[in-house]
C-alpha cells in the first residue's frame, strides 16, 4: 500500500465486504473483517485460496464468510502488512520448555523468532516478496540478539524444514547459519545443544561449515593486515615481508648454498685429476 496506512480499516472492520475465518492449531478461532479491494488486489494467491475454501453467507452482517486453513496469528501479520505496508513483529513467550539441566544456559526472554519465521513461510506461499524480505530481515535481526535462546534448536529445525531449500534462503537468511557458526566457535554448549538439529538437516551442517571457513579466512586477512600496519608503524621505510615470503626466501637461500657447494666440489675433483699424471711422471 506504499505510504498509505489503512490499518484502522482492518482493526475496526469498517466497510468490510468479506470475512476471513481461521482456526488455529490450539483450537482458537479468529475472524478478520477485510476488504476485497485491499486484500485481493495485492495478493492474488489469497484470492485464489478464498475461492477454493468453504464459504457461507452471514445474513446478520450481509457478507460472505470464508473459512481458511491458515494460522490466525500468522495471517494477521500478513493482513497487517497489506493494510499498512509495513511489517511489525510480535514478541511472544518461548515455546520450548527448559529441562532442569539446561536452566541458566539459555535465555527465555520474549522474542519474535517463531512469529517472523512463520510469516516468512506464509509470505512465500502467498507470493508476497516484499513481506518476505521484511520478515526475513526482522528474523535475522532478532536472531542476533537471541542466539542463546531456549527456542534456538526448534527455530532452526522449523527454518530448514520450511525454507531451507528455497532459492531465496541464500539471499535473505544466510546470516542465521553464520551466527550459529560464530556461537559454536565461542561456546561448546551451543554445539552440544544443536547436535541433533545439525544431524537432521545436512543443509544446516553445510551452511555452518561454509560460514566457519569464511570466518577463518576473514580472520586471516585481518591478521595479515594488522601485521602490515604494525610493520609500517615501526619501520615505515622498510617493507616487512610476510611469513610465506620469508619461507620462500629461506628455501631459495638453501638451494643457492647447495648449488655453490656442488660447484666447489666439482672444481676440487678436477684439480685432483690434473694432479695425478704429474705425480706418475716424477716417479718414472
Amino acid at each position: 500500500m506504499g505510504c498509505l496506512d489503512l490499518s484502522f480499516l482492518l482493526i475496526t472492520g469498517m466497510y468490510s465486504d468479506i470475512h476471513l475465518a481461521c482456526t488455529g492449531k490450539d483450537g482458537s478461532e479468529q475472524t478478520f473483517k477485510v476488504h476485497r479491494a485491499i486484500v485481493f488486489m495485492q495478493c492474488a494467491k489469497l484470492r485464489e485460496l478464498a475461492l477454493e475454501s468453504p464459504i457461507h453467507y452471514d445474513e446478520t452482517h450481509g457478507v460472505d464468510v470464508v473459512h481458511l486453513d491458515l494460522e490466525p496469528e500468522t495471517l494477521e501479520g500478513v493482513l497487517s502488512f497489506l493494510y499498512s505496508g509495513e511489517y511489525c513483529v510480535i514478541f511472544k513467550a518461548p515455546e520450548t520448555q527448559l529441562a532442569i539441566e539446561d536452566e541458566g544456559m539459555w535465555d527465555d526472554a520474549n522474542h519474535s523468532l517463531f512469529y517472523s519465521l512463520r510469516v516468512c513461510a506464509m509470505a512465500l506461499d502467498l507470493e508476497l516478496p516484499d513481506l518476505f524480505a521484511e520478515s526475513a530481515a526482522a528474523l535475522c535481526a532478532a536472531f542476533k540478539n537471541f542466539t542463546f535462546h531456549v527456542d534456538l534448536p526448534a527455530v532452526l529445525d522449523e527454518l530448514y524444514s520450511t525454507l531451507g531449500k528455497n532459492p531465496r534462503f541464500v539471499s535473505h537468511l544466510m546470516e542465521i547459519p553464520r551466527g550459529v557458526a560464530r556461537d559454536i566457535m565461542r561456546s561448546g554448549n551451543v554445539k552440544k545443544r544443536l547436535e541433533s538439529v545439525v544431524l537432521k538437516h545436512p543443509n544446516l551442517a553445510v551452511d555452518i561449515l561454509e560460514a566457519t571457513m569464511d570466518a577463518l579466512a576473514e580472520a586471516k586477512e585481518r591478521l595479515q593486515h594488522a601485521e602490515e600496519e604494525l610493520g609500517a608503524m615501526y619501520c615505515p621505510d622498510v617493507a616487512i615481508p610476510s611469513i610465506e615470503h620469508e619461507d620462500e626466501k629461506e628455501w631459495e637461500e638453501l638451494d643457492e648454498g647447495r648449488r655453490r657447494r656442488r660447484s666447489e666440489s666439482d672444481l676440487d675433483d678436477e684439480d685432483e685429476e690434473e694432479a695425478r699424471p704429474l705425480k706418475r711422471r716424477r716417479l718414472m
